[in-house]
């Protein structure tokens, strides 16, 4: 759904104030990463969460630890399974089962078992994400200033991004938005302050729209700055 003009200007204003990262918004939720690794996402829903992992700093922290609950898991029930199997071997050759110190295990019991080791391991998982610091912090003290497009028509061949060069800079990442902010494309890392649109750009951009842009640079001192988001149509 498009929203009017007078809208798109407050969005646009009001964007410098958020203390949100724009970048930090697209990554995986703790949901998508487990779906993602138990196999259980579509090949196109697969290939959008495994395009989101490459601009998310958080992600490759995460997607280990609920891999880590995910192997725990399976060697749970592969231990489990191997007790139960045991047991009803003894069974069947003694004829009843020793006493023991421990209730008699069954499947269902097996799984109730792994059920709350999962939501133990899952509630972690939540938890570290909520606490844990990303691995690189906006420096919310500084702005990266664009310098064109802003607010001006051109055409596809005029088209070329430029933004201030930070001398701390390590690599850029430019991301463009149709008119209702929903992000289109992504750079890969830029080592410049200038991008010439690739071909892949040139066909998603078409002629009378109007689209935003900002820059996200990312700093040798592990930090990264953002830069407010211009608008340009292409004419």
């Amino acid at each position: 759904m498009k929203i009017d003009q007078t809208e798109l200007k407050n969005i646009i204003n009001k964007h410098p104030h958020e203390k949100t990262s724009f970048t930090k918004l697209n990554c995986p939720s703790p949901k998508k990463l487990i779906a993602l690794l138990r196999f259980d996402l579509s090949d196109r829903k697969r290939s959008k969460v495994i395009d989101r992992l490459a601009y998310c700093s958080t992600s490759a922290q995460e997607i280990k630890f609920v891999n880590e609950i995910l192997t725990a898991e399976k060697i749970f029930d592969k231990e489990a399974a191997l007790i139960v199997m045991r047991r009803n071997q003894a069974s069947r050759k003694k004829g009843i089962f020793k006493k023991s110190p421990f209730p008699k295990l069954s499947w269902n019991s097996m799984s109730v078992a792994a059920v709350i080791t999962t939501i133990i391991l899952s509630a972690s998982l939540f938890f570290l994400i909520k606490t844990d610091k990303p691995a690189i912090e906006r420096d919310s003290t500084l702005q990266l200033s664009l310098i064109s497009p802003d607010n001006i028509s051109l055409s596809l061949s005029e088209l070329i991004f430029q933004w201030e060069n930070n001398p701390d800079t390590d690599y850029n990442i430019v991301e463009i938005s149709d008119d209702s902010s929903k992000i289109i494309w992504k750079s890969e890392k830029i080592l410049s302050h200038t991008l010439v649109p690739p071909e892949e750009l040139k066909e998603l951009l078409k002629k009378g729209k109007t689209y935003l842009w900002m820059v996200t640079s990312y700093l040798t001192t592990g930090r990264q700055i953002e830069s407010p988001l211009a608008k340009f149509k292409v004419k």
